[in-house]
């Protein structure tokens, strides 16, 4: 029993003295994608967005006198930001006692270790960028953005008298930025000529970001649309919900859906939010469009529609070698799809190839035809 002790005293203790625990918690670390600097500058007098929460408990009961805590940020282990406070006391709390804070009452000077003791405050004057963040700086000043990268934050606390007395490291962000929307079908960029041909009432929209949540806007061409400014003033004769998918079909009913108009021409765009440490940003795509084509008055123009759509699904799917099955499909037009003898539609069969069932190996696709 006494070697099993001794043992596990071995693996627990730390390379150094440790008075506190300490636990930094990340709000919303899985969706945080983009991190402002402004949010780490100890010298900024407005309330800063809380990022996180840190806990301190101690382990003995003793005070410590003339300590100062540190905040550092490191980028990919390179330290670029460190802040230092003035001296502060903590008092001698019974072991157990826990001390919580945030980094917003860090960085406007609020927390004390006891309220009724001005002793116990804890207060930074500043922050210092390091020479190693010298090559950001014009990448900061030019978005306020902190670089792509994986930011850690190191927070200690050393007492003159015993020397380091807490210390934790914890994840701050991995940086996305830059954010991207593309847009992927159906239609065209405005303004790269003519809009491209769409014959279903009912399009499916489909895009590529790296956001969190995706609204998409549809927009009838009006005499008044001039520019792309006319375009975002104006209000979207159709919006939908936030979706974290990145294709979205046009609803067939609903309240205030309107279907599409054959003959008119339709602009899009897909607006993305983005989670930074100032909230949600809102990112906006490119502006495509698209001109609605009656299929009963274009010879096969349902069927060749359609078998773009089955091709550019083929591309996403299996990439190059979808350019096979365009070279034999060449010079026909698709008119009925059949599924194990069932005929389905061109959505529908989207939809199952795009469904758990069919990506999990749960369901076989025994014959497939296309006509």
């Amino acid at each position: 029993m006494k070697k099993i002790i001794y043992t596990l005293l071995l693996v627990i203790t730390p390379l150094f003295s440790q008075d506190f625990t300490v636990q930094i918690i990340v709000y919303d670390a899985e969706k945080l994608q983009t991190l402002y600097f402004s949010d780490l500058d100890l010298l900024q007098d407005q309330l800063a967005e809380e990022l996180f929460e840190v806990r301190l408990t101690k382990i003995r009961d003793s005070g410590y006198d003339n300590c100062t805590m540190f905040i550092e940020i490191f980028r990919n282990d390179e330290l670029i930001t460190r802040s230092q406070s003035d001296l502060f006391n903590i008092p001698a709390d019974p072991a157990g006692t826990t001390y919580q804070t945030t980094n917003s009452e860090l960085l406007n000077n609020n927390f004390f270790f006891n309220p009724a003791d001005p002793g116990t405050r804890v207060r930074f004057q500043g922050v210092t960028i390091e020479d190693a963040a010298t090559d950001l700086r014009q990448d900061i000043l030019a978005s306020g953005k902190l670089p792509i990268g994986i930011y850690k934050i190191l927070l200690r606390i050393e007492s003159q008298s015993s020397g380091e007395i807490a210390r934790q490291e914890e994840i701050l962000i991995r940086a996305s930025n830059p954010s991207y929307v593309q847009l992927i079908a159906p239609g065209n960029v405005y303004g790269s000529g003519e809009p491209a041909e769409v014959y279903n009432q009912y399009p499916l929209f489909q895009w590529n970001g790296n956001g969190v949540e995706y609204v998409v806007s549809v927009y009838e061409k009006k005499a008044m649309m001039q520019s792309l400014d006319d375009i975002l003033n104006s209000t979207p004769d159709w919006q939908s919900e936030r979706v974290s998918d990145f294709s979205l079909q046009y609803p067939q009913a609903g309240p205030g859906v309107i279907p599409l108009s054959f003959g008119k021409t339709y602009y899009w765009l897909v607006t993305m939010y983005v989670s930074t440490s100032s909230g949600d940003e809102a990112i906006q795509s490119e502006i495509w469009q698209f001109r609605l084509v009656d299929p009963a008055n274009v010879d096969d123009a349902h069927g060749l529609e359609a078998k773009k759509d089955v091709i550019q699904f083929l591309r996403d799917l299996i990439g190059d070698r979808a350019e096979e099955v365009a070279d034999e499909l060449d010079g026909y037009t698709l008119r009925t799809i059949l599924v194990n003898g069932e005929s389905v539609s061109l959505e529908a069969l989207l939809s199952r190839l795009r469904s758990p069932e069919y990506l999990n190996n749960n369901i076989e696709v025994i014959d497939l035809e296309l006509r």
